[in-house]
């Protein structure tokens, strides 16, 4: 799914099954889940286009993607309660 504001700013997030990617454009920023310590190794499959291997901590249960989306659609900002990073 894509979240546009202009054209050159947007959110994508894609995934399933409580296990999300989400991305913010033009910083290319990615959201993170709190509940994954950093120096956690553990990876999962989700499929964003096609499936791929992210780290546990890229990959965010529904109800915080639905946080970020919905404050995103509303003021065009990241959500900064939550804990985005810098690809």
């Amino acid at each position: 799914m894509t979240i546009y504001v202009t054209d050159e700013r947007y959110m994508l997030i894609g995934g399933g099954g409580n296990h999300y990617i989400c991305e913010v454009f033009p910083e290319t920023t990615r959201l993170l889940n709190l509940g994954v310590p950093e120096d956690s190794d553990q990876y999962v499959t989700v499929v964003v286009g096609q499936p791929g291997e992210y780290w546990q901590g890229e990959c965010v249960p529904l109800h915080t993607v639905l946080q970020a989306a919905r404050h995103f659609a509303d003021t065009g900002e990241m959500d900064g309660s939550l804990l985005w990073s810098e690809l």
